[in-house]
């Protein structure tokens, strides 16, 4: 590979590596907030509230 190609590579190595790391983060922090939750809420009310917060989005999406 010439040298314009291993400087591309490393350009999409590195754009793959943020994407990764953003991805990863956000994953990460998602489960924090959940794990959070589901120790202030006791037994199935942290379902119940997911399923009452994603019917609630559903339907305003669906409503327009």
């Amino acid at each position: 590979m010439n040298a314009a190609g291993n400087l591309a590579q490393s350009i999409g190595d590195g754009i793959a590596g943020l994407v990764g790391g953003a991805v990863r983060a956000l994953g990460a922090a998602i489960q924090g907030l959940v794990n959070a939750l589901q120790s202030l809420l006791p037994g199935p009310w942290f379902l119940v509230i997911v399923v009452a917060i994603v019917v609630l989005v559903a339907w305003s999406v669906f409503r327009r």
